[in-house]
């Protein structure tokens, strides 16, 4: 990464790739408000939920009328991949302070905001998880689209608080980093398996951020629902 970072570009793939088999007990991403983790890929062979506030996978959290895989594969199977991940940033401050903000992290249990979990999106109510798609035919069509099924959200680590309310995000000092994520899946056969993350990521505050690392942080547990339900430990 340069020096002087202000504004990178990534594109990373998640693909079906076998994992350790980890035990967890229930985490409920339940943030309140305008956070969004409704949306998940439908088309391809990989449901995975995306969300608007830096995470990806759904925690085996409850949903309804639909239950959605967090990362399902093959879609419809019933087999989950992931528990829960997100996006971490970290590097070095000027006078040599390391820095880290984590979009999720290992944890047994949530409620609401937890330690760990630090990006946020805004208290506006339109600043949802969007969707396009290049089918002609599809509801959600756009020109602009890039794959069968896009997800765009928005997201930030600069907020010490959950927006429009006054909880108090833990142990959380911002980088005051700004995310536009757009993530891609198609239906072709032969690529089919895999969803791309394209992150944007800006450098908003006025603080140079120097030796700056970025990765994908995941807690990958394979389950078949169908025997041993996603909620059980």
């Amino acid at each position: 990464m340069p020096a002087n970072f202000k504004f990178v570009s990534l594109t990373f793939s998640l693909f079906f790739y076998a994992s350790l088999v980890v035990a967890q007990t229930q985490v409920i991403l339940d943030k309140r408000f305008v956070d969004d983790a409704t949306k998940f890929t439908t088309v391809g062979s990989i449901g995975l939920t995306v969300s608007n506030y830096g995470t990806f996978g759904d925690g085996f959290a409850v949903q309804s009328p639909v239950d959605q895989p967090s990362c399902e594969y093959p879609r419809g199977s019933g087999i989950e991949h992931l528990f829960v991940g997100g996006l971490w940033v970290g590097g070095r401050r000027d006078n040599g302070t390391i820095f880290v903000t984590t979009g999720a992290r290992d944890i047994p249990s949530l409620r609401d905001v937890a330690a760990g979990f630090e990006f946020t999106n805004s208290d506006d109510p339109g600043d949802v998880v969007r969707e396009r798609s290049s089918i002609l035919d599809n509801p959600f069509f756009d020109p602009e689209a890039v794959s069968h099924q896009d997800f765009i959200a928005d997201f930030t680590d600069s907020n010490t608080v959950v927006p429009g309310t006054t909880i108090l995000i833990p142990q959380h000092l911002p980088i005051n980093l700004s995310v536009h994520l757009e993530t891609y899946a198609w239906n072709f056969p032969f690529a089919d398996a895999f969803v791309l993350f394209n992150y944007t990521i800006k450098n908003s505050g006025r603080e140079r951020l120097n030796d700056v690392y970025i990765s994908l942080w995941s807690d990958l547990v394979v389950r078949n629902t169908n025997i041993t339900p996603p909620r059980v430990g």
